[in-house]
């Protein structure tokens, strides 16, 4: 459950990233001067590659968060087998 739910608000954090770099791109046309739209444009361009970036580190340490989380997931429900009210 727990790494459903870290998977979720990653994924969403993916897709806010991706989508700031291509609204960017989209008003790409309000921006006066060519200097500053090459700048604009470079910039878009490295926030579109980090979301790839962290999309593609998601799938390559999948199996490592997966334990990892599974490993908090029992530690909280050990201490709270432990501490009942």
């Amino acid at each position: 459950m727990l790494y459903e739910i870290f998977w979720l608000f990653y994924a969403l954090g993916i897709a806010i990233i991706m989508s700031l770099g291509l609204l960017g791109i989209l008003l790409l046309q309000s921006i006066p001067g060519l200097r500053t739209k090459i700048m604009a444009v470079a910039l878009c361009t490295i926030i579109i590659l980090a979301g790839l970036y962290f999309s593609f580190q998601w799938n390559a340490e999948k199996r490592g968060i997966r334990i990892f989380t599974q490993q908090i997931e029992e530690t909280i429900n050990k201490y709270l087998m432990t501490h009942k009210k």
